[in-house]
């Protein structure tokens, strides 16, 4: 299957893989990866079956962080 080129500059998180008991509908699901300190990551991913398969079995996640801006009041302007 299709797997980018490694980029140095990703993260690497190691553990077990929780949350991905359902495939996902139109929205990614909230999954969790937890290391064997007990520290946990979540991320929000299509779960298909592949991700389904891998439940309960440690994975590793690559990935890179990046701010996510959220808009929490909107109001008209007054020009």
């Amino acid at each position: 299957k299709y797997a980018p080129e490694l980029d140095k500059e990703w993260s690497i998180f190691k553990g077990i893989l929780s949350g991905a008991e359902s495939l996902s509908g139109d929205l990614p699901s909230l999954i969790t990866i937890t290391n064997d300190d007990g520290e946990s990551m979540n991320f929000e991913w299509y779960v298909d079956d592949e991700v389904l398969k891998a439940n309960n079995q440690e994975v590793t996640a690559y990935y890179s962080g990046r701010a996510i801006n959220t808009i929490v009041d909107m109001n008209p302007s007054l020009d």
